[in-house]
């Protein structure tokens, strides 16, 4: 079986944001800004808390601070609810990243040619080629419009629209992209 077809912005885009969102860096520095926003509200609350004592131990006498005593709490309650939406504020400005990158970007890529047979996975984009055996592991992501497919070597981007009903059965018939499709999401759900 063979699979001619040339990448567009589109795909790269996807490619792009799925890599960079799933990466271990991006991962990474998400879970350390959530971790300094939660730090932020614990001690924005434990100071409005130690304000509301002095107030108290003081009898009460500045009704000012009483004000600021009682805004410290609300403050660390928005900095937890920062931490909380700090990944889907993070994902919103990446996506919009790589749609200016990719909305004004006039590449030409090569056409490329996945072969697949009994045996092998072969694909060949400009100059070069990459073998892959099926019988070893190989991770396939599925994104809106893709499926990524990681060989040894690079990752290949195969389009949905180059796959009608027919192209894709016969290729999941010689490729299992189903099942391989369902083992990397269970590799997924267990890395988190």
């Amino acid at each position: 079986m063979e699979i001619r077809y040339i990448n567009n912005n589109e795909d790269m885009k996807q490619k792009a944001y799925f890599n960079t969102v799933n990466s271990e860096s991006f991962k990474e520095e998400n879970k350390n800004l959530k971790n300094i926003y939660r730090f932020m509200a614990i001690a924005l609350r434990a100071f409005g808390v130690l304000m509301i004592v002095m107030y108290y131990a003081n009898n009460g006498t500045d009704q000012n601070q009483l004000t600021r005593a009682f805004t410290m709490p609300f403050a660390g309650l928005m900095m937890y609810l920062f931490s909380l939406g700090t990944v889907s504020v993070k994902k919103f400005f990446l996506k919009r990243s790589v749609n200016k990158k990719y909305r004004n970007n006039n590449a030409v890529y090569p056409e490329t040619v996945i072969t697949v047979d009994s045996k092998n996975i072969t694909c060949v984009s400009g100059k070069e080629k990459e073998v892959h055996k099926l019988t070893e592991e190989m991770d396939v992501y599925e994104t809106r419009d893709c499926y990524l497919i990681d060989l040894k070597k690079n990752q290949i981007v195969l389009p949905k629209r180059v796959l009608d009903e027919e192209t894709f059965e016969e290729f999941d018939r010689h490729f299992k992209i189903r099942n391989r499709l369902v083992r990397t999401a269970e590799k997924m759900k267990e890395k988190k």
